[in-house]
């Protein structure tokens, strides 16, 4: 089976407007494994997390499922790539890996008590980077 969103026209002068492309694969058990695999890697990442920063308990229930749905996406961004290495799947699964880190990057500067100007830039740069790939992904259509 396979999920694929269509691009949508804006109207006939303009360029197409791209739905959201969450996920195309042909195999759901392929999604069941990242979203275990993501699921682990959320945990022990939280598991550390808990233990390393000091944050309020507000912060860390918002994280978990912030963390969580990042780290999923990521996983299931990776396990399409792997199982459809299309151009597009690739340039989305990268960007989704560079967004994951710039975030574990911003959670580490900014709860572990001691704030690095070397961690913020390295943060920016794989955030943008990361978004740019993904905003790039939307336009092939392959």
């Amino acid at each position: 089976q396979t999920f694929s969103a269509t691009p949508i026209p804006a109207d006939t002068t303009t360029p197409s407007l791209f739905t959201i492309e969450v996920i195309t694969a042909n195999d759901d058990d392929t999604i069941m494994l990242c979203i275990a695999i993501g699921s682990i890697i959320t945990l022990a990442l939280l598991i550390y997390f808990f233990k390393a920063m000091n944050a309020k308990s507000v912060f860390k229930i918002i994280g978990i499922f912030y963390l969580g749905a990042v780290i999923i996406m990521t996983t299931i961004a990776l396990g399409i790539a792997i199982n459809i290495p299309q151009p597009k799947n690739l340039l989305y699964a990268i960007g989704a890996v560079f967004f994951t880190l710039s975030d574990i990057i911003l959670i580490l500067n900014t709860f572990s008590g001691v704030t690095k100007y070397w961690m913020r830039i390295t943060n920016l740069l794989l955030y943008y980077i990361g978004q740019i790939l993904i905003a790039v992904s939307l336009f092939f259509k392959f």
